[in-house]
């Protein structure tokens, strides 16, 4: 995965360009299996969210870069977003915020985690594919009143 916000300073071109440096960089080294970590359902995304559609980029070139053997996963927005002191979202009492109020996919890194591992331990399985990741749908009122009825 692209690292957008840091080591791609938010910019998408630096983004699909360091996924480019990746990618070649696999190739040389003849990775026998990439699991590349990208975002899902980028192209419903709209235009001003530019580190999806950077992303899909990237993912377009995984699938066309010659790579013997790869898989994608496409996880949805991450549950530990809603708890991320480090980007001026901490969780508080009594609060969820998050970027949007709409109904979203979302997932936790560990799902994530636990997708990549079964790619990884059958990459003949999934080569070629790509996985769309979601464990949950709601929207940031739903996501609060579970977290109340479980707190």
């Amino acid at each position: 995965m692209v690292d957008y916000f840091n080591a791609s300073k938010k910019n998408p071109t630096l983004c699909e360009e360091l996924g480019e440096t990746i990618i070649d960089s696999i190739v040389r080294a003849k990775v026998e299996h990439l699991v590349w970590c990208s975002v899902g359902w980028a192209r419903n995304a709209p235009k001003t969210v530019t580190h999806f559609h950077a992303l899909e980029k990237v993912s377009t070139m995984v699938k066309n870069s010659g790579i013997a053997s790869y898989s994608i996963i496409e996880p949805a927005a991450y549950f530990e977003n809603i708890d991320d002191p480090a980007n001026w979202n901490p969780l508080k009492l009594g609060r969820v915020k998050f970027l949007t109020e709409a109904s979203l996919k979302w997932c936790s890194t560990y799902d994530i985690g636990r997708v990549a591992a079964k790619h990884f331990s059958d990459p003949n399985q999934f080569n070629g594919m790509t996985t769309e990741l979601a464990t949950w749908e709601g929207s940031v009122h739903d996501l609060a009143s579970a977290m109340e009825e479980v707190t």
